[in-house]
């Protein structure tokens, strides 16, 4: 079993708690105006980082897309036009 401090979307997380000297996960729910219940399916691995979210860590941080990005789960195994391809199949 996964332990959940051991999956790639705590990067992402655990960043914004300890470069804003946020304590827990409720106050890191508040400042991301996100349900605690959204923090909690992302760090146990059974709810995706969305594109919303994505806008509410760059709403909440003032952080730049790159720096999210690079932050991000998937952000170095594969391309952007990889991840976020808008072509007809």
């Amino acid at each position: 079993m996964v332990k959940k401090r051991d999956l790639p979307e705590n990067k992402l997380l655990d960043t914004i708690k300890r470069e804003l000297d946020i304590h827990n996960d409720a106050h890191l729910a508040r400042l991301l105006k996100a349900p605690p219940s959204a923090i909690s399916k992302i760090r146990y691995g059974t709810s995706a980082i969305t594109a919303e979210f994505i806008l509410k860590v760059y709403d909440a941080t003032g952080w730049s897309i790159e720096k999210i990005r690079s932050l991000l789960p998937y952000a170095n195994t594969r391309k952007q036009s990889e991840v976020f391809s808008y072509e007809d199949t």
